[in-house]
């Protein structure tokens, strides 16, 4: 990127000898934009929330990373979804939402997951 740049300003130090001040100026200007709308373009991605490069956005794709998530998903076992069935069943018993009947026979069904 500093490679670049300095050569940016060798041109424009050469085109600013053949040129007005005021043009010399503005074309100083537009380069200095230029610079600024790169490293924008560049480092968008570090902000995005879909980590999205700015070049990505009108095409809709995505950074993908090799490296492993920092969170490990979580995988339940059929036992522990079970005890959790269980728990919400003990609740929704509790709470008057299903019947006598209707609550053994689900508990039932879930102790024979485990």
């Amino acid at each position: 990127m500093l490679k670049h740049g300095a050569q940016i300003l060798l041109v424009l130090a050469a085109v600013m000898a053949s040129f007005s001040i005021g043009l010399a100026i503005l074309l100083w200007i537009v380069a200095v934009i230029a610079s600024i709308i790169t490293l924008l373009a560049a480092l968008w991605c570090v902000w995005d929330v879909d980590t999205q490069c700015l070049w990505d956005k009108p095409l809709d794709t995505f950074v993908i990373s090799n490296q492993a998530s920092a969170v490990a998903p979580v995988v339940r076992t059929g036992s522990s979804e079970a005890a959790q069935n269980l728990d919400t069943l003990a609740d929704l018993h509790q709470r008057g939402l299903i019947t006598d009947a209707e609550y053994e026979e689900r508990r039932q069904r879930e102790l024979e997951r485990l």
